[in-house]
């Protein structure tokens, strides 16, 4: 069984925040610490997509189907023409 190096960090907690990571940790049955390395994980991974443009509404970019395949270079003569209006 191999052991992770870890590296050793002071954070300051509120304390509400100090018992309610008490309080799940014993309810887990897992350390404080591998609470905060597992939420540290979690939001780590959330901003590195954040960062790299993972916005959830890009996701949705060439879902639907256009009668054109233009539109990009003509959207303004599919969206002003008079004989739409």
């Amino acid at each position: 069984m191999s052991v992770e190096k870890k590296v050793r960090k002071q954070i300051y907690l509120t304390p509400e925040q100090d018992e309610a990571l008490k309080a799940l940790s014993v309810m887990k049955g897992v350390s404080e610490a591998s609470l905060i390395r597992k939420a540290l994980d979690d939001y780590l991974a959330r901003e590195k997509d954040r960062s790299k443009g993972a916005d959830p509404l890009a996701k949705l970019v060439g879902l639907g189907r256009a009668a054109h395949t233009d539109i990009a270079e003509n959207h303004d003569e599919y969206l002003y023409r008079e004989e739409d209006r």
